[in-house]
């Protein structure tokens, strides 16, 4: 603490500070700071009278500066409480530094420095001499701005960029792999071992150690994974599939999402039917760091930005689950009322988790909420099938009556099979629900099969619906019909007053009489809920008797009842309260016989029946906070539950991409019903997944390197100054490989990051995917990936007399083209389309993309281009292919198309062009 005369020649006193860490700190951190800030103001206040010449100091630092919770604060409290605000903000890259701080600069000097007073009083010299003081002052703080804003562009450009791919592999089912494969994948012994962990493979039948081909035939779907093997191998199974994306039914990313949902944009812009995300909530548990101060506002930003980042990929009826609690709800609601538009939200879902927690001070909170928005609302209400949902167990019940239907059995038999299908549910149920606490009664209230019980009746119908007597069935061709009996009575409410006139047509009070009795029957007590005789097109009493749809009981004294046929009402419109057990961990536990692999999973049931509701059967579904992986095995389970073909794309950053959320939906696919993380169930699917992972914000930062600084000495102070403050970094950083080296294509294979392996602090020199990060970048969707193969050649020179007198032969070929495995010259195709109106996948850009590992030398690398084209028969002048890509310099011949474009275009400029193309 200490007083100074300033450049105005008035004493100033200065108090340091330094903000750090207090390794004593205990208790709640708002009540540990205020007592450290309280402990500092009675230091300084019991200093500063002692400190020579402060008295004026001290009478303006007493000076009371209230607020409603602090009446007795002083200015010097206020201080200290800003000091310390500005000590306790997140750090986030700014995205325009330089026009910030430079508004912030000329604020500062039209409020802080240039006093009018000042100016107004004093002389003309001492005027010029003032405004001269600004002038330095603004020139002085330029530099400086200019430096920081340097330093913040680069890192906005790097964490812009769209990220290498780093790692590819796949997860397939031993179905779809030829079995020319089988022997290499019988004795490797990460891949039984593997499937030991994740399958019980030990407790299959033929199971040996090392595992015979025999195993592996009787075992279809166990899921290979190509990360276990070489990438020979890998690439020589992927090469066999033709429609490789469309194939796919999982894609997942290890990444951080903001990265994933920016290299998605060019392939599924306004693909994405369904996402459902479940953020972390902020409860300071949930694995989401951030400063104190702004716990909301971190949380805040970093939601916003996913979800404008995620925004384009959804389809025009694409909507999006977001679940949130109490902590952070309105934050979120902004944030996607601002993303998506107010006009947009669909609705706020509340999910009662049906338990309860006896240690809760006050109420069991026991519910959470799910935010609904839509790219179009007004699309999705358009849609009818849309937040519909299938009643739960019609498909069981279809299951079953399509079982038993071919053999046409008595009506007598079908009605006793309905009723062992819902006592075996109903009691199976109440067990599960009794384990998890719940009472009988409340598991009798929550058993989603409460509504299909009533329907318990069945009758054969022909094609046309007509009614079939059960001797007759088999010669019909007749099928089940399933239905329950209702009272077709008035709905409750104010009624026309002609319901109760006899004469009129619209008479609900009449009495039918009974077919055996022959006498009335007694109408409903509200009256029918139709005529008597048809009037137009309305239904009638009559109508339905004709139809044989109304049930007449013993003798008239009982209401006829009408009834209602399970398959017209086999979906209902979905509520705003779902109740689902809050079942996630159990779920996860019995999926790897653990506990404790990830706090508060969702339910999947919760997940699929989200994504029943908003889904066909061909859907993409979405999850950019994967966490354990819920979504996939909702995804799934909803295919299982409707022979769908569902697909999903899941993407996580953290530890449990590998802990968890692959081999969850491994798991998944394998089998529906897992116990101490065996399977129980043989009901695994045919499956192809593909996973990645990508170049990191820190692995682009640790692969930059700096060249040595230009020799700038001789071009001016001024030059040399600039340089420094705004070109520098760009400059000396430029051919650093996160920055896109082009010259290291003259080798696809080759070219390398030092990446961090997960779950370490470990880096390794791995070799970057350039060609999956180029099929993403350019929005490829891939038919065919060949493997990579390589060619040799003899060449010999021949006279052109077209060439110039200096260059006067021609290199050829001396014979064929031939394939060899070990050949010097190596090329690989991809095969695929790009779309020109996103998500139109019938407004096709066929597309060719050519690797080559260069020699360096160029004749002879594009001699060999030309003839690898005329052994494979593609032209770059016909139309099987609209455009195609090749590395390095080529003379292929080229065809300008539309918008002063070219039919081929060098892969090096595309790939540039496309990881550069950023917004922000």
């Amino acid at each position: 603490m200490r007083i100074e005369t300033g450049d105005s020649g008035e004493p100033e006193l200065f108090i340091q500070f330094q903000y750090r860490p207090d390794p004593e700190k205990t208790g709640q951190e708002g009540t540990w700071r205020k007592k450290r800030l309280t402990e500092a103001a009675e230091k300084v206040k019991a200093l500063l009278p002692t400190l020579e010449g402060a008295d004026d100091f001290v009478t303006a630092l007493m000076t009371p500066a209230p607020t409603e919770t602090e009446k007795d604060r002083a200015l010097l409290e206020k201080y200290l409480a800003q000091y310390t605000a500005r000590n306790t903000m997140d750090y986030f890259i700014h995205k325009d530094l330089g026009g910030f701080l430079r508004r912030e600069l000329d604020f500062y000097i039209k409020n802080e420095v240039m006093r009018l007073d000042d100016i107004e009083s004093a002389d003309a010299p001492r005027v010029e001499t003032y405004l001269a003081k600004i002038k330095v002052l603004r020139r002085i703080a330029y530099y400086l701005i200019d430096f920081l804003a340097q330093l913040e562009d680069f890192q906005k450009k790097l964490w812009l960029k769209k990220k290498f791919v780093v790692d590819t592999q796949y997860c397939i089912t031993l179905d779809r792999i030829p079995v020319e494969f089988y022997p290499e994948i019988a004795v490797n012994d990460a891949q039984r071992e593997d499937w030991v962990t994740l399958f019980a493979a030990h407790e299959l039948e033929g199971y040996s150690n090392p595992l015979s081909v025999e195993f592996l035939h009787l075992h279809q779907q166990l899921i290979v994974d190509t990360e276990l093997f070489s990438e020979t191998l890998r690439d020589q199974i992927v090469a066999g599939i033709e429609e490789l994306d469309q194939s796919l039914h999982g894609i997942l990313l290890h990444s951080d999402n903001s990265q994933v949902l920016r290299l998605l944009s060019p392939k599924y812009q306004n693909s994405v039917q369904t996402t459902y995300i479940d953020p972390p909530y902020n409860t300071g548990s949930d694995g989401f760091i951030y400063k104190d101060s702004l716990k909301s506002s971190s949380w805040t930003s970093m939601m916003h930005e996913r979800l404008a980042a995620y925004a384009s990929l959804m389809s025009d009826k694409g909507v999006i689950f977001c679940s949130i609690n109490e902590v952070q709800r309105a934050e979120l609601d902004w944030c996607m009322r601002s993303v998506f538009g107010t006009e947009n939200r669909v609705e706020e879902l509340i999910w009662a988790r049906d338990t309860v927690s006896n240690n809760s001070p006050a109420y069991s909170t026991n519910h959470e909420y799910i935010e609904v928005f839509a790219k179009s609302k007004a699309r999705v209400e358009a849609e009818k099938s849309m937040f519909r949902e299938e009643r739960p167990g019609y498909f069981e019940v279809r299951e079953l009556i399509d079982r038993i239907g071919n053999e046409f059995p008595p009506i007598a038999e079908v009605e006793g099979a309905l009723k062992a299908l819902y006592t075996e549910h109903r009691d199976q149920f109440i067990l599960e629900a009794q384990e998890l606490g719940l009472s009988k009664a409340e598991a009798k209230k929550a058993d989603p099969w409460k509504g299909l019980y009533p329907y318990r009746f069945a009758e054969y119908r022909d094609a046309d619906g007509k009614l079939v007597e059960e001797v007759d069935a088999k010669k019909m061709m007749a099928s089940i019909w399933v239905y329950r009996e209702v009272e077709p009575s008035m709905p409750s409410g104010k009624q026309a007053s002609d319901i109760r006139d006899s004469n009129s047509d619209n008479f609900r009070f009449y009495a039918p009489p009974h077919p055996i009795t022959e006498r009335p029957c007694k109408p409903p007590k509200r009256g029918w809920a139709f005529p008597q005789k048809s009037i137009g097109t309305r239904p009638s009493f009559e109508g339905y008797r004709d139809d044989h749809r109304i049930v007449f009981k013993a003798d008239e004294n009982s209401i006829p009842q009408l009834k209602y046929f399970l398959h017209e009402v086999g979906s209902v419109v979905s509520t705003s309260v779902i109740r689902q057990y809050s079942d996630g961990e159990p779920k996860l536990e019995a999926l790897f016989g653990e506990k404790g692999f990830i706090d508060n999973p969702k339910p999947p049931a919760l997940v699929e029946k989200l994504v029943r509701q908003t889904t066909d059967k061909s859907s993409w579904v979405m999850d950019f906070f994967a966490g354990s992986g819920t979504t996939a095995s909702a995804v799934f389970d909803a295919n299982r539950a409707d022979n769908g073909q569902r697909r999903h794309i899941l993407c996580e950053v953290g530890s449990y991409f590998d802990a968890v959320l692959k081999p969850r939906a491994i798991k998944s696919a394998y089998s529906s019903s897992w116990s101490e993380g065996a399977p129980i169930e043989k009901d695994g699917v045919s499956t192809l997944i593909k996973y990645h992972r990508l170049e990191s914000y820190e692995d682009a930062l640790n692969n930059l390197s700096l060249t040595p600084s230009p020799d700038i000495s001789q071009a001016g102070v001024d030059f040399a100054r600039d340089y420094m403050l705004r070109y520098w970094l760009d400059f000396e950083t430029k051919g650093s490989s996160s920055l896109l080296n082009i010259e290291w294509f003259d080798d696809p294979t080759a070219y390398k990051l030092k990446i961090k392996k997960p779950g370490t602090d470990e880096y390794v020199e791995k070799a970057v995917d350039l060609i999956e990060t180029f099929n993403w970048l350019i929005g490829l969707h891939v038919e065919h990936l060949d493997r990579w193969r390589g060619y040799d050649a003899v060449f010999k020179r021949e006279i052109d007399p077209e060439l110039p007198e200096d260059s006067s032969t021609r290199l050829m070929l001396d014979g064929a083209l031939k394939e060899t495995d070990g050949g010097a010259w190596r090329f690989r195709k991809v095969e695929g389309y790009t779309l020109r109106t996103p998500g139109d996948h019938n407004d096709r850009e066929k597309v060719l993309v050519v690797w080559r590992k260069l020699t360096g030398d160029l004749e002879q690398d594009n001699l060999m281009l030309d003839e690898w084209f005329r052994k494979y028969r593609v032209s770059a002048q016909d139309t099987e292919f609209d455009v195609i890509y090749v590395n390095g310099s080529n003379n292929l011949p080229n065809l300008r198309q539309a918008e002063e474009t070219w039919k081929v275009r060098l892969i090096e400029e595309a790939f540039h062009q496309a990881m550069w193309d950023v917004e922000g």
